[in-house]
């Protein structure tokens, strides 16, 4: 189950949607023309920092989203003898990490929280292209073995 080049890979998304989740990693932050408002963007929750307070709102559905694409890495993981389930768990996961690039342009874009403000992107904003890379070597491998399998078949 570990020599197998698609456990290594799904691996690698655990660990990188894990450090998404726990760590504070900004993708997204935006500050107003006179510097008195901020807003912070994270995998997790969301800062608005203003000369009157601060204030932190939870994006659980990230977050949420963010768990599910774990939770379905690590069932392909653990689905290693049924490689057609396998295939598919992978494949499902892609959505899931689409999804979460949609949250993200969601929280990020779309959301208007300082009106004529100075808006950057941070390089955290790339984690989940390494999750859809990953998520595509996973699948190429799954497939490779299939292959493999059905070839071997063949001989017999």
């Amino acid at each position: 189950m570990i020599q197998r080049p698609q456990t290594v890979y799904l691996l690698a998304m655990i660990a990188i949607i894990a450090m998404s989740m726990f760590a504070d990693l900004e993708f997204y932050t935006t500050r107003d023309a006179d510097k008195t408002e901020q807003v912070r963007v994270s995998y997790s929750h969301t800062s608005i920092e203003a000369k009157n307070g601060k204030s932190t709102h939870l994006n659980t559905a990230l977050f949420s989203l963010l768990g599910v694409s774990a939770i379905i890495a690590l069932i392909s993981i653990l689905s290693f003898k049924n490689r057609k389930l396998q295939a598919s768990m992978i494949s499902f996961n892609f959505g899931a990490v689409l999804g979460i690039l949609a949250l993200m342009y969601f929280y990020s874009f779309y959301m208007d929280y300082i009106n004529e403000a100075n808006n950057t992107l941070q390089i955290w904003i790339i984690i989940p292209l390494f999750l859809l890379f990953f998520n595509y070597l996973a699948l190429r491998a799954v497939l490779r073995d299939e292959r493999l399998i059905r070839s071997m078949e063949r001989f017999r």
